[in-house]
């Protein structure tokens, strides 16, 4: 099968990358046909925002610098928003998807990386979150704000609620101490919740710092009330009969949390 001759440009993936492409591109060429496929919503963010956003009180909302509408107009590009791409057809020059086929002429992958998702037994293994986009920080949003506490449930959106006392803060365990766990960590215990960090090293961020700045960052985040399970790894996350989340470390210590998140390769 031959190429349309105006078969436009195809990106897969709306972040830094996608956009950027097309920004790029859309300047050298002004006429260029662009399409951008992406599974959400194309809005425009900054990714290293999700891991603060907590203690700035921002909300998923207040994360979007521009619509992914706004953004396609800007640039001049075709976006086919929530459209997920199941496989690409190399020989027909097609991106497919459940919304149909779409020719390319020339086709850019911007979908970024994926989160390491170790393997762990138990019946809520699945229920493990990780945050690696907009979508997924919608949803830790969420789960957050549903947390019980004894003055009420907890609101974001609200700053009385998270100036209130905190009689039973929300537990969240962290897999993973590397430079992601540890600002989530930091924001999450900025923010009034409980944090525990589970890490197979001996130390956070092993692999970046030195050991002096290293057991630095650790002693600063001790005294937000962040508790540390070093050379430790989750085996097993299961719910329990209240429905809190039981997570099974080495030498059979049990974790109670409300929340696991895991911030491996992230």
């Amino acid at each position: 099968m031959s190429t349309r001759p105006d078969a436009p440009v195809v990106i897969i993936g709306a972040g830094l990358a996608g956009w950027t492409a097309a920004r790029e591109l859309r300047k050298l060429h002004p006429d260029l046909p662009i399409t951008l496929i992406t599974a959400d919503s194309g809005d425009f963010y900054a990714k290293p925002a999700l891991s603060n956003a907590l203690a700035l009180r921002k909300s998923p909302a207040q994360l979007v610098n521009t619509p992914g509408a706004q953004m396609a107009a800007q640039q001049g590009v075709q976006l086919l928003a929530n459209t997920r791409v199941s496989r690409i057809d190399r020989a027909a020059k097609q991106v497919i998807s459940l919304k149909g086929a779409f020719d390319y002429g020339q086709l850019i992958l911007a979908t970024g990386a994926q989160p390491i998702r170790p393997p762990m037994q138990g019946n809520a293994a699945a229920q493990v979150l990780s945050v690696n986009s907009l979508e997924d920080y919608a949803i830790f949003y969420e789960k957050l704000a549903a947390c019980p506490y004894k003055t009420g449930i907890v609101s974001y959106e609200n700053h009385s609620d998270l100036d209130a006392p905190k009689a039973a803060p929300c537990r969240v365990l962290i897999m993973g101490a590397g430079l992601i766990g540890c600002e989530f960590a930091n924001d999450l215990a900025a923010s009034g919740h409980a944090v525990t960090v589970v890490d197979p090293s001996p130390r956070p961020l092993a692999a970046l710092l030195p050991e002096a700045a290293s057991f630095a960052l650790q002693s600063a985040l001790d005294k937000l009330g962040v508790v540390w399970k070093l050379g430790a790894s989750v085996l097993s996350v299961d719910l329990d009969v209240c429905g809190a989340v039981v997570a099974t470390l080495p030498g059979v210590e049990l974790m109670i949390a409300v929340i696991v998140l895991s911030d491996i390769g992230l």
